[in-house]
């Protein structure tokens, strides 16, 4: 969802704001090298100094070139596809956080999309100033001394100011990203490890309970459900398409304990692992397999798959056929 930023508010927020930066890097990549898409790992100011690419935030294409300035939160996916032969840019990671007690009564009024989390790209009008800030700030953090990083916030808190008067007078739209399109993203990519709602409440920078409503608002499920029935749907997968053993296929989804994953297979699928198995195997000795085409406005498309519950569809009709 786009709309214009309130500058007045974001500074009202800045300015009680606690600050840490993580990480200042300079990133050159040339073209023909692989560019894997990667999660931030916290709110990002991202700024292009020399070469151009399509730079896509959570499906949203920002046509980047020399001084083109990007914002993400915690949890933002970034795809990069060089469109010249190089591309040099500042990458500046931070955490903000405003305080627990005193203050609250002042934010009551704003929206849970604090700028820290909000995305956006435009050129500034002055972006020497930008330039020539993020080039220190780099060349502060290299160093490592704890001036040196005392230094960095302070031409942290230099740089962001620029780019409020710049935002300003731009008058920069904004994307408020759909957190539950980054959760379903985060879960279909890390299904595998120990993930929790405290977890992934961690991940994304939210309280629990305001990540499970909200997430329950969007989907019509819990975070735990639908987690489950991605795990369900790719060990599906992997019994149809694999010679994986059970405690393999169980691994590989989440879970430790076999038993367990045997036990939550079939609650979810009214069948064992085995039966799905050996009934997936009879169907494709069939000649009966309908293409079935699944998607979802949330879930990107490239990962989609064959839900379970529609295996077990077609097993029960292909018997049908068979016999």
């Amino acid at each position: 969802m786009k709309a214009t930023v309130n500058v007045q508010e974001h500074i009202l927020i800045w300015n009680y704001a606690a600050l840490n930066i993580l990480d200042v890097r300079h990133i050159d990549i040339q073209a023909g090298e692989c560019v894997r898409p990667f999660l931030f790992p916290a709110s990002a100011f991202l700024y292009v100094t020399h070469g151009s690419a399509t730079m896509i935030l959570d499906g949203n294409e920002h046509a980047a070139k020399r001084f083109y300035m990007l914002h993400g939160g915690k949890g933002t996916r970034l795809d990069i596809i060089l469109t010249d032969e190089y591309l040099h840019y500042y990458l500046i990671f931070y955490k903000a956080s405003l305080p627990l007690s005193g203050k609250q009564h002042t934010f009551r009024h704003i929206d849970q999309q604090l700028p820290f989390h909000l995305q956006y790209g435009f050129i500034p009008l002055h972006p020497a100033i930008l330039y020539e800030l993020a080039e220190r700030m780099l060349g502060e953090w290299i160093v490592q001394g704890r001036l040196e990083r005392l230094h960095v916030k302070t031409l942290f808190y230099q740089f962001v100011y620029g780019l409020l008067r710049q935002m300003d007078q731009q008058q920069v739209s904004i994307v408020r990203p759909n957190l539950a399109s980054q959760l379903i993203r985060y879960m279909q990519e890390h299904y595998a490890e120990p993930l929790t709602r405290e977890s992934l409440a961690r991940t994304f920078h939210y309280s629990v309970p305001y990540l499970s409503k909200h997430f329950r608002r969007e989907t019509g499920t819990s975070i735990i459900d639908y987690l489950i029935r991605i795990r369900m749907n790719r060990a599906g997968a992997l019994l149809e398409q694999t010679n994986l053993t059970l405690q393999e296929i169980a691994a590989s989804v989440g879970y430790a304990d076999v038993s367990y994953f045997i036990r939550m297979f079939k609650k979810h699928t009214e069948v064992t692992p085995k039966q799905f198995k050996d009934e997936s195997v009879q169907v494709a000795r069939s000649s009966y397999r309908p293409i079935i085409r699944l998607g979802s406005s949330i879930v990107p498309r490239r990962l989609g798959r064959y839900m379970v519950s529609e295996m077990i569809n077609i097993i029960n009709i292909a018997k049908k056929e068979i016999y």
